[in-house]
């Protein structure tokens, strides 16, 4: 026989085959999310029915009907041709439940009844007896069909128990706990509604020191796999910050920490959609669970279990914070340096990459192991004595009156990048000889020419001013016999007159 009903609906959007999320709307469409009871589902469906052109309009790809119906002892339902047809032109799914009436004074209620034994032991039990008190559960729960186990379900409290002391086995949570009290049942009794207490208290807020330790447990094989440099540095980052928190806990011995550093993550996260949806993702909601914690060497892996706890026995609790944030930091110490390096260099390219105004990639035959960049109006000749003097040979750059003459490596076709920037640039630590010196622009137009045949390769309409160049050669130990992979960057800002300097000498 049905007693009551409940019904409510979930608006579902599918971004990929392996990616779909719940939309909640704050409009009248709320309503059809908020469980209602004993609802006429023709009228219901129907009312919903009318709003599919704004669902499909808002991207909603699914839409399932949640049906809960609560019975004492049989459960039958039918449902009329018109709610069929209502759920086939809503494309929608049909999520039935049954569930016993916790209502029903048949209804054996646990807890309940665990709480009259707990004040008179001695009426329901003969006397304070942990081995009486299981014999007398066994034996209740044989006799009546319909038994309330509560939440959480007292058929998971064995599981608790054993994970409380730390021990698999299947001797029972009545034993785990006489053995701890060497088997004075009167003590191993007061000690069961201790824990029982702990127990029903899991269900009744997430468990933040077991979210904790697994956000980390994960962040520690995600870090590892993560190929982008900003997500891993948001995850170091991340860990940072909450592994200090969690000595903090750790060592004052505050549980109530747990609660304040979870609360901490979401709002680091607020804001940053990659970390946000990383944390909600693998924030667990069980209470209590295990997991595998990767320990650093890939073939070994450390079975390790959390269990909420304020026992006062704190030994006896298996807490792997600390051994978890020095894992993590012991392993991964030079990872995230060189992670922090690599986040640093992308950031430095990015902000190089905005003062660039002007950029042009060339490739051209050149003789003699030299180009020149030069003012259209130079005067400077390329043959003059004291050009390629010995200081000019060290230098691989010969400075001449609005001329400059670069030296490479190859005698053969080249590739250089010429670069026109707002400012000064970040100096590539990749280059294997980098060199500048200052050049006056009286024309505005800056030119750069092959050798021998001086064809002009690429001209620059620039403003009349003094500007740096910077030659930066990179990959020059390639080069043998005229061939390899060596490539040349100039670059060039305005900027007032300074002498010829080596930022970094080439010593083959």
């Amino acid at each position: 026989m049905i007693t009551k009903t409940y019904t409510y609906c979930q608006f579902y959007v599918t971004e990929s085959s392996d990616f779909e999320y719940i939309k909640t709307f704050e409009n009248d469409l709320k309503a059809f999310t908020d469980t209602q009871e004993d609802v006429n589902l023709e009228k219901y469906l129907g009312e919903l029915l009318i709003q599919k052109p704004f669902l499909d309009k808002e991207g909603i790809t699914r839409i399932a009907v949640f049906h809960t119906l609560m019975y004492d002892y049989q459960c039958n339902t039918e449902f009329s041709p018109k709610v069929m047809s209502f759920m086939k032109d809503l494309n929608a799914t049909f999520c039935i439940s049954a569930d016993l009436d916790s209502g029903n004074p048949r209804k054996v209620k646990l807890y309940d009844l665990l709480e009259l034994l707990r004040k008179r032991p001695g009426m329901y039990l003969g006397k304070a007896s942990i081995t009486l008190l299981d014999a007398f559960l066994n034996g209740y729960g044989t006799f009546h069909e319909q038994i309330d186990y509560g939440n959480p379900p007292f058929y998971n409290f064995n599981d608790f128990v054993g994970k409380f002391y730390g021990k698999y086995t299947t001797a029972g949570w009545k034993n785990l706990i006489l053995s701890d009290h060497y088997g004075n049942e009167q003590e191993a009794l007061d000690r069961f509604f201790v824990l029982l207490d702990e127990f029903k208290e899991s269900a009744a807020k997430p468990n933040s020191r077991a979210i904790i330790l697994r956000l980390m447990q994960v962040a520690m094989l995600d870090f590892r796999a993560e190929d982008d440099h900003q997500r891993q540095k948001q995850i170091a980052d991340l860990l940072h910050h909450v592994s200090n928190q969690l000595g903090n806990a750790i060592y004052g011995g505050i549980i109530d920490w747990y609660d304040n550093i979870l609360q901490d993550i979401f709002e680091r996260a607020n804001g940053n959609e990659y970390l946000y949806h990383w944390i909600k993702s693998n924030a667990p909601s069980t209470a209590y669970f295990e997991y595998e914690l990767w320990s650093g060497r890939d073939e070994e892996v450390v079975i390790t279990t959390v269990i909420p706890s304020n026992h006062q026995q704190k030994e006896i609790v298996i807490d792997p914070c600390e051994r978890l944030t020095k894992t993590f930091f012991a392993i991964n110490h030079d990872k995230v340096k060189a992670v922090k390096e690599a986040f640093q260099k992308e950031l430095n390219l990015k902000e190089e990459q905005k003062k660039i105004m002007e950029q042009h990639k060339l490739s051209f035959f050149t003789e003699y192991y030299q180009f020149y960049i030069l003012d259209s109006e130079s005067e400077g000749k390329t043959d003059a004595p004291d050009f390629w003097n010995d200081e000019a040979g060290t230098r691989r750059l010969a400075v001449g009156e609005g001329i400059l003459g670069v030296t490479v490596a190859k005698y053969a076709e080249i590739k250089v990048e010429v670069r026109a920037l707002s400012s000064e640039p970040t100096e590539d630590a990749e280059a294997d000889h980098i060199v500048e010196t200052s050049l006056n622009l009286p024309s505005g137009l800056l030119q750069i020419k092959d050798c021998t045949s001086y064809d002009t390769v690429l001209e620059l309409n620039l403003e009349k001013e003094t500007y740096r160049i910077r030659i930066s050669s990179f990959k020059l130990w390639t080069v043998q016999n005229d061939e390899g992979d060596d490539y040349y960057v100039v670059e060039i800002w305005k900027s007032e007159f300074a002498e010829t300097k080596i930022i970094k000498e080439w010593k083959p």
